[in-house]
């Protein structure tokens, strides 16, 4: 899924904002999934992240009238399933989605199960009460259909436009009720806060299932080193906290939690200096970890490659000083424009708590803070000295909102550093925007200059040949093969159906897919599989009870026949077929070799008969002229025969050529941005 860029409708400042709200309500998903529910996880799909919660039956209040609410407790239902869908480039929850789910065990399929969007004092989610048959082991099938709502931003608004689906494989469901007054069996694990939590790293689709334990410290963290995985040199010291490994276990990001600023970040996530984690470790007391990374782009913020480029009688053993030098004059802008942002935030949010004689642990969190951000900036970066005058205007034993005043106004020239260098940005946006729209181009021509190409294949093609000669054999034998197939699929018990459509599904050039396991099992094992597929198409549809007058096991029968019906609805006879126009010649002879003993199992020997035929057409016609002639007549529209009549296809194709190519120069000529800072 591609990150949001900055647009007409939405500034980087925005952007960021977003992020940190996503980053937040990611957070809360984590702690729902490992410190309040039962279970959950969650996984990337398309535009989205999709993660759920599961826990016992609750109860839930509801409008029924304008001011006037009824709680409701569960009646049959012992399963609350609470389902979240996030955007997968900034976290945030997507709402107006609708949301199925299905549970699977070994004995069949409970569902689809609609669910509501669910307001909740800290999550937003979708979900509801549900009635499963016990607590046990299941699949989780979650689909989002995509929302109907109006989408601002012509840049970045063309996303969440199809259906997903994703399985939680093997969830270990736990069935129940749980009253007004919630309570739990173990109820340390409902009280445990952040930093006394020691649970399985969660698995993702990044990384291999774990279940190491982890000891967090007193203050939630457990620290982080970061090494290189090629080189081994050891890039930096970081802190992580659990959603701090859990986001890099998603993502395969490095992400961490700051100290100074409390909050979950992605290395890079400004600078674009990432780190894409091949592996993460733990030590062998499980209080640290090491992840190996391969690093973009220098780690330590100063521009070294590595945090530690000094030794402690301060000579600098950075390998490369002239590279560096370069890197730090870059990031030395960089820093000044991120420093500038961040310490201004910092102002804004501490002002009020740092300042008088109040609350003395604010002020020092306040310094600290300012101290971490200063540190971001070298002496010889620009604006250094409206930062150093800044933190003298900040230095006083007690603050004041005239201090505050006097550091904001020292800040100017780093003020006029950050626009020029979000201006630079922009700029480079708009050149990258301008490179991606002529690559756009470029895909266009080629796939210009493919079709003229193709017209003017098909224009050496004799239109006037007898294709008849190919047609009649050919369409004759594929609705002789279309009546056979309804005449077996109407009468032929299902197990033989499924097994027809398993054998053909082996073949590589007939086009027809694999019966799913569970149907071909239960139809090959269960004395319903004798049944024509409509009849169990029928009893699928009929109630447990109903249906336990015609089968022993219903809930079998309707989790292998109903969980597949679109499967067996969709068996028809067309991947059977040779088609028109027909394929190049060696193709129809090795495909219809493969179809013949197919056929064979659902037809009699006048159908096999006539599609052995077919495949001796090759031989005794001039198959490749009458098939280009097909081909021609099948894809030929009259504007085009009239273009190929006038000789208009040599300019056009010259004219394609040559546009491709001066587009491609430009490309070769104009590189990307990230090579224009190289």
């Amino acid at each position: 899924m591609a990150d949001k860029q900055p647009s007409e409708e939405v500034d980087e400042n925005q952007l960021s904002m977003a992020r940190t709200l996503g980053t937040s309500y990611r957070d809360a998903v984590s702690y729902m999934a490992t410190q309040v529910a039962h279970t959950g996880d969650t996984t990337e799909a398309g535009d989205y992240v999709v993660g759920f919660a599961q826990e016992e039956a609750e109860g839930t209040y509801e409008l029924v009238e304008e001011g006037e609410f009824e709680w409701t407790e569960p009646d049959e239902e012992n399963c609350h399933l609470e389902v979240v869908v996030m955007d997968a480039a900034d976290g945030r929850f997507v709402p107006g989605t609708d949301v199925t789910a299905t549970f699977e065990d070994g004995d069949g399929e409970y569902g689809p199960f609609e669910l509501p969007f669910l307001w909740h004092p800290g999550l937003y989610h979708y979900g509801a009460n549900l009635e499963l048959p016990g607590s046990g082991s299941y699949d989780v099938h979650v689909a989002v259909d995509p929302p109907t709502f109006m989408r601002h931003d012509e840049i970045n608004g063309d996303r969440y436009g199809e259906r997903v689906e994703v399985t939680f494989e093997d969830v270990d469901v736990e069935t129940g009720q749980t009253s007004a007054v919630r309570i739990r069996s173990d109820p340390a694990r409902r009280s445990r806060t952040p930093t006394e939590a020691k649970r399985p790293i969660s698995a993702s689709r990044f990384a291999p299932r774990m279940s190491v334990d982890l000891e967090f410290g007193e203050d939630g963290l457990v620290p982080a080193v970061a090494q290189d995985a090629e080189t081994g040199a050891v890039l930096m010291l970081a802190y992580a906290s659990p959603a701090a490994v859990e986001r890099t276990r998603e993502t395969g990001l490095a992400h961490y939690y700051s100290r100074s600023r409390e909050e979950l970040w992605q290395k890079g996530g400004s600078s674009g200096h990432v780190q894409r984690v091949r592996e993460v470790r733990v030590d062998c007391d499980g209080d640290a970890l090491l992840y190996l990374v391969d690093q973009e782009g220098g780690a330590c913020h100063t521009g070294y490659e590595s945090c530690f480029h000094r030794a402690v009688e301060g000579v600098d053993v950075a390998a490369d000083g002239a590279g560096a030098s370069a890197e730090v004059t870059t990031v030395g802008r960089r820093a000044t424009s991120e420093t500038y942002h961040d310490l201004v935030a910092t102002l804004d949010r501490h002002e009020e708590d740092a300042t008088g004689y109040g609350d003395f642990e604010k002020y020092v969190q306040f310094q600290e803070a300012v101290a971490d951000h200063l540190a971001a900036v070298d002496d010889g970066a620009p604006a250094s000295d409206a930062f150093a005058a800044a933190d003298e205007a900040l230095q006083q034993r007690t603050l004041s909102e005239s201090d505050f005043d006097r550091a904001r106004e020292a800040l100017a020239p780093a003020a006029e550093y950050a626009a020029l260098r979000e201006e630079r940005v922009a700029a480079r946006e708009r050149y990258r925007e301008a490179r991606r729209a002529v690559a756009r181009e470029l895909t266009a021509a080629d796939e210009r200059v493919a079709d003229l190409e193709r017209l003017r294949r098909l224009a050496a093609a004799d239109l006037d040949a007898p294709v008849d000669r190919l047609r009649d054999p050919i369409e004759r034998c594929d609705e002789r093969v279309r009546e056979a197939f309804r005449s077996f699929r109407r009468s032929a018990p299902a197990r033989e159906v499924v097994a027809v459509a398993d054998r053909a599904a082996g073949t590589p050039l007939v086009d027809y897919e694999r019966p799913p396991e569970r149907l071909r099992r239960y139809v090959s094992g269960r004395d319903a599989g004798r049944e024509t597929v409509a009849t169990l198409l029928e009893y699928a549809g009929y109630s447990v009870s109903k249906l336990a007058h015609y089968v022993d096991d219903p809930r079998a029968l309707k989790g292998a026949v109903g969980g597949n019906r679109t499967y067996l609805e969709g068996l028809d006879a067309e991947p059977l077929t040779v088609g028109w126009p027909p394929p190049p010649a060696a193709a129809l002879r090795w495909r219809t070799r493969e179809l013949i003993p197919v056929v064979a199992r659902i037809a009699d020997e006048d159908c096999v008969a006539r599609l052995r035929a077919v495949r001796a057409l090759p031989r005794e016609t001039d198959y490749e002229r009458l098939r280009e002639s097909a081909l021609a007549r099948a894809e030929l529209d009259a504007d085009e025969r009239e273009r190929i009549r006038q000789g208009e296809l040599g300019a056009e194709l010259a004219s394609a050529r040559e546009r491709r190519e001066r587009l491609a120069a430009a490309l070769e000529e104009h590189p990307p941005p990230e090579e224009l800072d190289a």
